[in-house]
């Protein structure tokens, strides 16, 4: 509302001086035709609110009272403000956005809603110190579940993007404990190199070693389309990978064949 208000007409509020360091100064402001030492102005509402001889109790009272914020309860959890930048990134992962998202004028605005005290880092913040913290935990969390796999089979594919770059995608399947299914992409990988299979083999060597999908005498399977580049690349680790190949030809012959309606296990009944 502060934005849209600004944006009607109303004064930018200008930041309190560096010298003022009581968090209250985190929700105030100053109107530029204002003497600094007559009234300050909420960000929350946009009330001016009388702040003489450098008494901030009016501040305070105003914060509690209006908009429900008590900044004496409050005193222990400035902890939480590191966790914004953690949970902002994970909803940057989760709805897969850029970093940029940190930039824009509503997400900044939200931001100061929640918490007018955090100050949002920059994408550079993010890109290079949270996001690679998070990255290393879902790595560590996602090889132990694999650890616990009695077995496991990978699929792959390569494809174009729109910026016509190329990337090789690697899944993990298995069935846990419990028999359920889980599945884990390890890596989208930009692929630079020309498409061979002696590329991709290597390729998807390296991903079954990092991932230590090995189990003892237990090989992973690979599950593939049918372009002859990366057939021939599953035959190249034909000595380690067992290697499934789902042909499209074999899919359209399966489609002219008559299949059951219902297949009542056990009994050998069959209904059309």
């Amino acid at each position: 509302m502060a934005e849209q208000q600004e944006d009607q007409g109303v004064e930018k509020l200008k930041d309190p001086p560096k010298s003022y360091r009581s968090k209250v100064w985190s929700y105030y402001g100053f109107r530029d035709s204002r003497d600094l030492k007559e009234k300050a102005t909420c960000r929350l509402c946009f009330s001016d609110i009388t702040c003489k001889t450098g008494s901030t109790s009016s501040m305070t009272h105003h914060l509690k009272r209006k908009h429900g914020i008590d900044l004496v309860q409050d005193t222990d959890k400035t902890s939480d403000l590191t966790g914004l930048s953690s949970s902002s990134s994970k909803a940057d992962c989760n709805d897969i956005r850029p970093y940029s998202t940190v930039q824009s004028d509503a997400f900044k605005y939200m931001i100061k809603v929640l918490d007018p005290r955090y100050e949002l880092p920059s994408r550079t913040y993010f890109s290079e110190k949270v996001m690679p913290e998070i990255y290393q935990t879902v790595v560590a969390r996602v090889k132990t579940q694999l650890d616990k796999a009695p077995s496991v089979a990978i699929t792959t594919d390569s494809w174009t993007s729109r910026a016509t770059e190329n990337f090789v995608a690697v899944t993990a399947h298995f069935i846990n404990k419990n028999w359920d299914v889980e599945n884990y992409t390890l890596q989208t990988k930009k692929f630079s190199e020309s498409h061979t299979s002696v590329n991709l083999a290597t390729g998807l060597d390296d991903v079954v070693s990092e991932w230590k999908l090995f189990r003892g005498d237990c090989k992973p399977a690979i599950t593939t389309d049918n372009a002859q580049n990366i057939v021939n690349a599953a035959n190249e680790l034909q000595k380690i990978l067992t290697i499934i190949s789902t042909a499209l030809t074999i899919e359209h012959q399966i489609e002219h064949r008559r299949t059951p309606s219902k297949l009542e296990v056990g009994s050998g009944a069959r209904e059309e």
